[in-house]
């Protein structure tokens, strides 16, 4: 099977093994595009993408030169899954190929969000810089962020806090400047008891704004920070602090000391273990 991995770096195997010989940058760049872009596609298109600024036949003439680079790189039995007609090229789309995000999309649509977000969440390419792999690593971003928020949302519905702030606080990670998701994890934070945590991520945010777009927090924003601030302080809850009410040991069988000692004991607020159960 060929594996492609877009996200991070660009990473080629054939059958679990490694491929390393395609040195071509242009032939890089050109296998990774027709990986994400699914399907055939015109020998024009393609060669548009990469050469925009000569003629179309000079166009056609690099896209043959790649290509030909590109087969060498991959060897004979990778590159038979390369499919190159007279007027269309692309990668075969069936079981004998797996792209990590084509994988993603299909795990979305399926409803698999986490599974999903687990192959696309990071930077698509790192290791290219072309025009076309920042313009799609901009969307492979925002595919990222809308499975977070739906993951988020799916969380808090189920009183999930922890999992709820968690997807929030990576959703600012891909986009520090969206109002949108800041004022996500404010609201979860505040919820959570985390007003300090809240403010903090305002003010991320504004600094942030402040920076790069030379801009301030919306009127929506500014307001949010202000009733988190004046908020009644409460302590945050963390549910893994969450004292446990005391569990019964069963009346039968009866356990001998040894037993005993390993039931399981209860946290009280402040951190205060509650006594060991003795025997009877």
């Amino acid at each position: 099977m060929l594996r492609i991995c877009l996200v991070g770096e660009l990473r080629v195997e054939l059958d679990g093994r490694r491929l390393e010989s395609i040195a071509s940058r242009q032939a890089r760049s050109l296998l990774a595009w027709l990986a994400y872009h699914q399907g055939l596609h015109p020998r024009t298109r393609v060669a548009a993408v990469f050469w925009p600024d000569v003629l179309e036949t000079s166009a056609r003439a690099s896209l043959r030169t790649a290509l030909a680079t590109l087969r060498r790189g991959l060897g004979e039995e990778a590159s038979a899954l390369l499919l190159a007609g007279r007027d269309r090229i692309g990668i075969e789309d069936g079981p004998g190929v797996w792209v990590d995000v084509r994988d993603a999309r299909r795990l979305a649509a399926a409803g698999r969000r986490d599974e999903a977000l687990a192959l696309c969440d990071g930077d698509l390419l790192v290791d290219l810089d072309d025009e076309w792999v920042l313009e799609e690593r901009r969307a492979l971003r925002d595919r990222a962020g809308e499975l977070l928020m739906a993951l988020g949302d799916a969380a808090e519905q189920a009183g999930d806090v922890e999992a709820a702030v968690r997807h929030a606080r990576r959703r600012v990670e891909l986009d520090p400047l969206s109002e949108d998701a800041t004022r996500v994890l404010m609201r979860r934070l505040g919820r959570a008891g985390d007003g300090a945590a809240a403010v903090a991520a305002y003010e991320a945010l504004r600094a942030a704004l402040r920076r790069d777009l030379g801009m301030v927090p919306s009127p929506e924003t500014r307001l949010l920070v202000d009733e988190l601030r004046n908020a009644p302080r409460t302590p945050a809850v963390d549910p893994r602090t969450v004292p446990c009410r005391r569990r019964l040991a069963p009346a039968t069988p009866c356990r001998s000391s040894a037993a005993a000692s390993t039931w399981p004991r209860c946290t009280r607020p402040g951190g205060a273990r509650a006594p060991a159960r003795r025997s009877s």
